[in-house]
């Protein structure tokens, strides 16, 4: 596949104090670093004072004023750096307050259809689906799992392929995109809240904290929880946090898209979640099973597969092949400051499905004291994707540009 689009969000640490400045003068002016390898319309963003009320962003390099699509969230500034960087240079801008933002014909949209789910869409296509409601089996004769929420599914390819599976017929209980811990210790108790249909644990959807739409990306804030059923009454364990944002990307050709999932689990009270060693449990990933399973394949940043990945480490895992006669994959990449880091893997010897599974090298626990914080990346594509086209991915994921606040006015 043609790789139109190298993709990373830079997030600049150093923000401007609190200053009386509040006019339409106020100013800042960055320089973007590109560092060792070139670039191609990077996603950068800077945070930006609550004085800049209406800020928009003009590129200056090479003494040129070129206004930018820009959009505002989370006390920050998003733009896309356009066309190639190469590597080793540096380009500049300036953001201003009290202008007019360059705006997007294509913008990526949030739908909340409250009670049922929140669908992320670039212009009227479908990307990606948070289940807020409870869904049910389609086919509960077959497919014996409860009805369950707080999970990604379905996942669309910019063709409108669906990747993603649930309420599978050989295992009812995978769902999409989920994040759940298998063999754990609580109280003195087991609850498993992947095999939530043996009824010993549940992760339900709470609540929606944010929602984002605009012309870089769309996404939302939700919170779940996980649930201890084991017991004489259920009882809260960990409350997690997902941030999800879903980028405008896949360039002339809108071959794929890019989101990424930020997960933050806490203890609901003050007694530690235990993780014994398991071969699988944590971020997780079901793959269709219209895949076919003559061509389907499995290769990580070790350069294992199906047939020898399994309880590896990764820094990714991609997944490739034919549904129903169209080429379609997805790429899941792991922060390198994620726990464990490169992360253990399950690789099921015969479904399309992955999990990172950082508990597969010993024990761990997230304790009252502690915040378990989990990052990735999922690149979604038709076609092909060359091994160039993966690392680029992985380097601008692990090793982003550097952006750098000059000055302030």
């Amino acid at each position: 596949m043609k790789r139109f689009l190298s993709f990373c969000v830079v997030l600049l640490t150093s923000c401007a104090g609190p200053g009386s400045v509040s006019s339409e003068d106020l100013m800042l002016e960055v320089e973007v670093h590109s560092g060792a390898w070139n670039r191609t319309d990077e996603v950068v963003s800077v945070p930006i004072p609550q004085a800049f009320d209406r800020p928009f962003v003009i590129e200056t390099t090479g003494n040129r004023e070129l206004p930018l699509v820009g959009q505002s969230a989370e006390g920050r500034l998003f733009w896309i750096l356009s066309g190639e960087t190469p590597g080793q240079s540096t380009r500049t801008f300036r953001i201003q307050n009290g202008g007019v933002a360059e705006t997007s014909a294509d913008p990526m949209t949030l739908n909340d259809e409250a009670g049922r789910h929140l669908e992320i869409r670039h212009g009227p296509a479908p990307l990606l689906r948070y289940n807020t409601g409870e869904v049910s089996s389609p086919d509960p004769e077959t497919r014996r799992a409860p009805a369950r929420n707080a999970y990604i599914h379905p996942v669309w390819t910019p063709q409108g392929i669906v990747i993603t599976e649930d309420f599978g017929v050989d295992h009812a209980h995978h769902r999409g995109i989920w994040f759940a811990w298998t063999n754990t210790e609580f109280k003195g108790r087991t609850p498993d809240f992947w095999n939530i249909h043996n009824g010993t644990g549940s992760i339900r959807y709470r609540n929606t904290n944010a929602l984002y739409e605009g012309p870089i990306f769309a996404g939302f804030e939700v919170e779940q929880d996980f649930i201890d059923l084991s017991g004489e009454q259920e009882e809260r364990v960990l409350e997690e946090t997902w941030n999800v944002k879903a980028y405008r990307t896949g360039g002339p050709q809108e071959s794929f898209f890019i989101f990424d999932i930020e997960s933050r689990q806490v203890c609901a009270g003050n007694e530690p979640l235990s993780l014994p060693t398991y071969h699988y449990g944590g971020m997780s990933f079901r793959g269709t099973s219209a895949w076919d399973p003559s061509d389907v394949s499995f290769l990580t940043s070790q350069g294992k597969t199906r047939e020898n990945g399994n309880e590896t480490r990764a820094d990714w895992v991609c997944i490739q092949g034919s549904v129903e006669g169209r080429l379609a994959g997805i790429l899941i990449l792991s922060h390198p400051d994620n726990y464990r880091t490169p992360q253990p893997i399950r690789i099921h010897p015969r479904m399309n499905y992955f999990v990172f599974a950082p508990q597969q090298l010993g024990p761990m626990s997230i304790s009252p004291r502690d915040t378990y914080i989990s990052r990735y990346r999922y690149i979604i594509f038709d076609g092909v994707l060359e091994q160039d086209d993966i690392e680029a991915f992985w380097r601008d994921y692990s090793s982003p540009s550097r952006v750098e606040l000059k000055s302030t006015s």
